[in-house]
């Protein structure tokens, strides 16, 4: 598996859809995954 380097987040519009304050919880999953991994 080839090493991660770089870990992006945008957040106008991508991650948190506009109009609203809450994260999706796909994204949140991907986000403990990262987490899990020692990435973030």
């Amino acid at each position: 598996m080839k090493e991660v380097k770089l870990v992006a987040f945008d957040i106008d519009g991508t991650l948190i859809k506009r109009g609203t304050k809450h994260i999706p919880e796909d994204v949140k999953a991907a986000i403990q995954q990262l987490k899990n991994k020692g990435i973030i």
